[in-house]
């Protein structure tokens, strides 16, 4: 009898946490290596967000939070979806993880039952087909095509749903081609979506950043604000700001999910760190410059 689970058995270790490892062993041997394993900036964390920590732990900001996020920082990621993607939310459509990856892990794990099938476009981050397991569903993988700039159509979507389709990932700008999705190309998807209502849109935009795009960065909601009671909007620090090992991220939904979620997470992680997310509160509502010159230089 196997000492492993079966659901354990199913999945693979993390490709990228796989090679970033190797990349840091190599490191520390004193090799010069350059890792294009994990989707970290190679930037410090800008001064005034780790100002804003430190000024955290001396005032005491050490305990444990509320599981879904401090009112603060929630605050500040309404103000966010308000201010660069006209989204509004409430506070209680919103929950803060310990990383975009745990929002997403926590969602799967709340809206998937046994033999529900999640669709993910490929070229893909190489997590999502084994959270999907993980959360007892079976992945779909849909591959777009160089033809089509490797995004997947509105004829191909329509031929992939069946009874059994629960959820879409999209993520746009996509890890790892950069390709992201047109407003236009997003409100085809949403007719066909509009005529499956048991289908919910998971919409990553953790590199809504690093962009490069003549017009101005869409998500879905922007083009299919009518399926808002069935899309959930992914994001984090981690890309944008170079936070990536303070390990914050945000979801924001429908009021029912996002409370499955917090359950999820209550009895996972409980919250997320107090001292990251007065330095994400910081990175939200202070000055945005650093995003801009960090997408410069990679540019």
């Amino acid at each position: 009898m196997s000492r492993i689970s079966h659901k354990t058995d199913q999945i693979k270790p993390s490709a990228t946490i796989q090679v970033s490892m190797k990349a840091m062993e190599l490191k520390a041997q004193g090799r010069d290596i350059v890792s294009l394993g994990a989707g970290e900036p190679d930037f410090d964390t800008p001064k005034h967000i780790c100002d804003a920590a430190i000024a955290a732990i001396r005032g005491g900001q050490t305990r444990y939070t509320q599981v879904d996020g401090t009112p603060a920082l929630k605050e500040a990621i309404i103000g966010k979806f308000h201010r660069e993607n006209e989204l509004d939310f409430e506070a209680n459509q919103i929950i803060v993880s310990n990383g975009a990856k745990q929002s997403l892990y926590n969602l799967m794990v709340a809206l998937l039952n046994p033999g529900d099938e999640v669709i993910v476009p490929a070229p893909y981050w190489v997590s999502y087909p084994d959270m999907v397991k993980l959360a007892d569903g079976q992945p779909a993988i849909l591959a777009g095509t160089a033809e089509n700039d490797y995004k997947i159509t509105a004829r191909e979507l329509q031929n992939t749903l069946n009874d059994n389709t629960r959820m879409l990932i999209l993520n746009s700008p996509s890890n790892p081609t950069g390709k992201v999705y047109t407003e236009r190309e997003l409100r085809e998807l949403g007719d066909v979506l509009d005529e499956h209502p048991k289908v919910f849109i998971a919409c990553d935009d953790i590199y809504e950043h690093i962009y490069w795009g003549k017009s101005d960065f869409r998500t879905f909601l922007n083009a299919c604000p009518e399926l808002a009671e069935r899309s959930l909007v992914i994001n984090g620090v981690s890309k944008g700001y170079a936070m990536t090992g303070w390990r914050i991220g945000y979801l924001a939904g429908p009021v029912d999910l996002v409370a499955a979620m917090r359950k999820v997470q209550g009895q996972s992680t409980s919250c997320a760190s107090a001292i990251s997310q007065a330095a994400a509160t910081a990175a939200l509502n202070g000055p945005q410059d650093c995003v801009e010159e960090m997408r410069q230089a990679f540019k």
